[in-house]
């Protein structure tokens, strides 16, 4: 591709894609085409953050998903549960050859939202986890903007 620029594609997704749709799937019907439930499996895991508001000592988080709107409240993290969240979420290693091996732990990102969770709205279930790490990120980006926008105590 270039001069320090790589591309990383993930041989054989379509096959996990259509795997885990046939066990999520709710109804009967014919088989769905292995590179169909992967544009499935990818609408479903689309999350977009709509606002970040604080209530009180809590972030109420709102999301767009498929099918519409979700909102999540969830309490403010303590400095423990930050640190702990950002050491176990991604993992770097430096390979030979200028090579880096990047690893994201959603199961991370799932047990601090599980601590923190205080209620959501627009689910009939649990929420899924890739939801549930979109969420986390933005209640943590939003308390990361205002302690930048907050003056210094000692200015």
């Amino acid at each position: 591709m270039g001069r320090g620029v790589s591309e990383t594609i993930i041989g054989q997704a379509e096959v996990a894609d259509a795997a885990l749709l046939a066990k999520i799937r709710t109804e009967e019907g014919s088989e769905i085409d292995p590179f169909e439930a992967s544009r499935i499996i990818e609408q479903l895991s689309q999350a977009d953050v709509d606002d970040v508001v604080q209530v009180g000592d809590a972030l109420r988080v709102t999301l767009c998903v498929l099918g519409g709107t979700v909102t999540r409240l969830l309490k403010m993290p303590s400095a423990k549960d930050l640190f702990e969240y950002r050491r176990g979420f991604a993992r770097v290693l430096d390979l030979p050859y200028n090579r880096q091996e990047l690893t994201i732990n959603l199961g991370a990102a799932g047990a601090l939202y599980k601590k923190l969770a205080a209620g959501t709205e627009g689910y009939a279930g649990e929420a899924p986890i890739i939801h549930q790490a979109v969420a986390v990120k933005a209640a943590i980006d939003a308390l990361d903007a205002a302690c930048q926008e907050s003056p210094a105590p000692n200015s």
